[in-house]
């Protein structure tokens, strides 16, 4: 399970529809599916039901989905930390 995955299946779950889904992360739906595929395959459980015409979260699904938002929330937070951690220390100039 990587961070990638767990974007994938978060906007997956969002739109409960992989082209939009694909298309809002600027990737294709056969990668998109793979990488939901993947993810399922590594914690061997479903967490969607597909069929040709609708998607839908199972109930691990739903459960995972919260899990990972906050997982992705806390990776974000960390990263922006960071970011205006190093932003702060470039703008100093010492002289001397």
């Amino acid at each position: 399970m990587d961070l990638n995955q767990l974007r994938c299946f978060v906007s997956v779950a969002d739109e409960l529809h992989f082209g939009r889904a694909a298309q809002k992360l600027g990737v294709l739906p056969a990668s998109l599916s793979r990488h939901i595929r993947l993810l399922e395959e590594s914690l061997g459980t479903r967490l969607m039901a597909r069929t040709t015409r609708s998607v839908s979260l199972t109930e691990d699904g739903l459960v995972f989905l919260e899990g990972a938002r906050e997982i992705l929330a806390k990776t974000e937070a960390l990263q922006q930390r960071f970011h205006t951690s190093r932003q702060a220390r470039a703008d100093v100039l010492r002289i001397g």
